[in-house]
């Protein structure tokens, strides 16, 4: 159900962002083929193993994509200097 949700989301946006958005997505899912697509805090998502871990957004400006976890900040820690 979820995975028309986001079908869903995606139709909603204006291009490009919906084409950019559904790159992403299909990225995400090549990398991790096992991943369960949801809606969390209303976008979508993706959880592995109970937890969510990735999601993607569309704003006025920008787009976005969320990591849900934060262990990322670690192994990014240098490109992030000073920007946390």
């Amino acid at each position: 159900m979820s995975a028309k949700e986001a079908d869903r989301y995606l139709r909603g946006l204006e291009e490009p962002k919906r084409s950019t958005l559904q790159t992403l997505r299909e990225t995400i899912l090549e990398i991790v083929p096992d991943a369960e697509q949801v809606i969390s805090y209303r976008v979508p998502a993706f959880r592995v193993g109970g937890k969510t871990v990735a999601g993607f957004a569309a704003f006025k400006d920008h787009l976005s994509y969320l990591p849900f976890s934060g262990s990322v900040i670690g192994p990014l820690a240098d490109e992030l200097d000073g920007k946390r």
